[in-house]
C-alpha cells in the first residue's frame, strides 16, 4: 500500500483503499476499476484512450461511515464526486480543494460538522452541495460560535450581578439617607425631573446667560440634552423670600397645570443649591413689553389678549383647582409670554393655598416686592 503524504498514489491504488476502507460490497468492483471499459467499476466514469483516468465518482446511497479519507485526493483527475445520503461525519476535508479538476461535490445527506473551508468556498468554477447536515456550518464565523453562548451567558451573569449589586446599594443608600431626607422639601415627582447641581451647571453653560433676576434669585437660560431651552431660577443664598417661598413654589407647580400658567419641568435641591426649572418664555415678561425702551410695544389687541390669557389663568387657581389657589404676587413681571405670545403667570413663591376659611396647606409671609392682590385677601 502507498503510504499518502510520502509518494502520490496511483488513482487504481485509491480506488481501492477507498473500496476497502468504506467496505464497499458491488458485485463490479472487483479487477481494475476502468479497463475494459464495458466492464467499469459502477459508479465510476473513466476516460477512453490511452491515458486512462478517473473522471466521477458516485457514492451515493452506499451506507459509507467514518470521515470523508485522505485517499480521494489521490484522484488527481476527478472532476465530479457523489457521496451523498450516506452517514458520513467529521469536517469537509480541505484537501478536495487541491483536486485541479474538481467542478462537483454532493455531500448533502449525511453527518458532517464544523465548517466549509475557505478554499472549498472561494474554489472557482465549484459547485458545492451540502444539504441536510444539520452540524454543518457554511460561515467563516463557525468557529467563533462555539464561544459565543458561553461568553453570552457569562456576560448575562455579570449584568445580573451588576443590576443586583445596584439594587442593594440604592436599597442601603435610601436607608442611610433616610433621616436626611426626611428634612428635604416634599416636591411631588411623577411628572417633574429631578435634576443634580452638577446637570444644573451643565445646562446652563455655568450660569452664562442670565435672562432675569428677582426676589428669589437669578434666572438663567439653559438647554436640555433634547435641545428644549428652559429656564433656570436659582436660590440666591442672599434670597429674601428664601426656602419657603421655594418650597411653596415647587409644590404648587407639581400639583396644577393650565396653558395659562408657566409649567414646571424640574427642580434643584442638593445640600444648600436649589433650584427651579421651568418652560422657557421666549418674549420675556409683560414688564419688559410694556417698558418705553421696548421698540417693539405691545400693541392694544395684543395687551387685550395678554389680559383674558392672564384672567384664564387667575380663574383656574381660584375656581379650577380642587383647593383654591390666591396668587398674592400679579404684577407685569410675574406675567410671561411664550413665542406665540400666550400669556402666562409665574412666581408662585409668595401663593396660598385654603382648603377652608381657616385653614391654609401652604402659608407664606409677603416678601420681595409685591403686586397685586385681592383685597379680600390681604389679611389672610
Amino acid at each position: 500500500m502507498l503510504a499518502l503524504g510520502l509518494l502520490a498514489p496511483s488513482p487504481v491504488n485509491a480506488i481501492i483503499e477507498i473500496k476497502d476502507i468504506y467496505g464497499v460490497s458491488r458485485i463490479s468492483w472487483q479487477g481494475d476499476p476502468c479497463v475494459p471499459t464495458n466492464l467499469a467499476w459502477d459508479g465510476l466514469s473513466c476516460s477512453s484512450g490511452n491515458n486512462i483516468r478517473i473522471l466521477s465518482l458516485n457514492l451515493s446511497s452506499s451506507k459509507l461511515t467514518g470521515q470523508i479519507s485522505a485517499w480521494f485526493a489521490g484522484l488527481g483527475n476527478l472532476e465530479s464526486l457523489d457521496l451523498s445520503n450516506n452517514e458520513l461525519t467529521g469536517q469537509l476535508p480541505e484537501f478536495l480543494a487541491t483536486l485541479p479538476n474538481l467542478k462537483f461535490i454532493n455531500v448533502s445527506g449525511n453527518k458532517l460538522t464544523g465548517s466549509i473551508p475557505k478554499t472549498l468556498r472561494e474554489k472557482d468554477n465549484l459547485q458545492l452541495s451540502v444539504a441536510d447536515n444539520p452540524g454543518l456550518c457554511q460561515k467563516d464565523s463557525c468557529k467563533k460560535h462555539k464561544f459565543v453562548i458561553p461568553l453570552i451567558a457569562s456576560i448575562a451573569v455579570l449584568v445580573l450581578i451588576a443590576i443586583l449589586s445596584l439594587m442593594i446599594w440604592r436599597i442601603k443608600k435610601k436607608r442611610l439617607g433616610f433621616f436626611a431626607k426626611s428634612q428635604k422639601m416634599e416636591i411631588v415627582k411623577q411628572k417633574n425631573r429631578e435634576f443634580s447641581y452638577f446637570e444644573v451647571l451643565r445646562i446652563t453653560n455655568n450660569f452664562t446667560t442670565l435672562i432675569g433676576e428677582g426676589g428669589f434669585g437669578k434666572v438663567y437660560l439653559s438647554t436640555l440634552e433634547d435641545d428644549t431651552q428652559v429656564a433656570v431660577k436659582l436660590l440666591s443664598p442672599s434670597s429674601k423670600q428664601g426656602y419657603k417661598e421655594f418650597q411653596s413654589e415647587a409644590q404648587l407647580l407639581t400639583l396644577i397645570y393650565h396653558r395659562n400658567l408657566v409649567s414646571l419641568v424640574g427642580y434643584c435641591h442638593e445640600n444648600d443649591k436649589k433650584a427651579l426649572v421651568y418652560e422657557y418664555m421666549d418674549n420675556g415678561d409683560l414688564d419688559q413689553l410694556l417698558s418705553e425702551r421696548n421698540p417693539n410695544v405691545l400693541k392694544w389687541n395684543e395687551r387685550l389678549q395678554v389680559a383674558v390669557d392672564a384672567a384664564k389663568g387667575l380663574e383656574y387657581l381660584h375656581n379650577g383647582c380642587k383647593t383654591p389657589i390666591i396668587h398674592r404676587d400679579l404684577k407685569p413681571s410675574n406675567i410671561l409670554l411664550n413665542k406665540s405670545k400666550l400669556a402666562k403667570i409665574a412666581d408662585f413663591g409668595m401663593s396660598r393655598v385654603f382648603s377652608n376659611d381657616r385653614d391654609s396647606h401652604l402659608s407664606t409671609q409677603p416678601a420681595g416686592t409685591p403686586g397685586y392682590i385681592d383685597p379680600d385677601m390681604e389679611n389672610c
